[in-house]
């Protein structure tokens, strides 16, 4: 067979084996950091902001709570039910 003929046709390309498996390595690694990103949410400026947000809920919750109302609502929930009524709750 004649050089020219040959030449070109049949030659696959070379290929550093080191460079292709890091390669395959980073874009396994970029698939699973981009999956955990999905899997564990939001940035951190966004979730403090988010965190600070519920605490600032909660304090105007508490300071408009009544003083003692925390404690009344607390026994009658444990004295009645259907529960207290089979163990003898309050009205026993």
């Amino acid at each position: 067979m004649p050089r020219a003929a040959w030449q070109g046709a049949c030659m696959a390309e070379i290929v550093n084996l080191n460079r292709e498996r890091k390669r395959r390595t980073r874009q396994a690694e970029a698939r699973t950091a981009a999956q955990n990103r999905v899997v564990h949410g939001q940035p951190r400026a966004e979730r403090l902001t988010l965190e600070q947000a519920t605490l600032r809920r909660a304090a105007l919750l508490d300071g408009a709570r009544l003083d003692g109302a925390r404690l009344q609502d607390s026994t009658q929930l444990e004295s009645t039910g259907p529960i207290a009524d089979l163990e003898g709750g309050a009205d026993a």
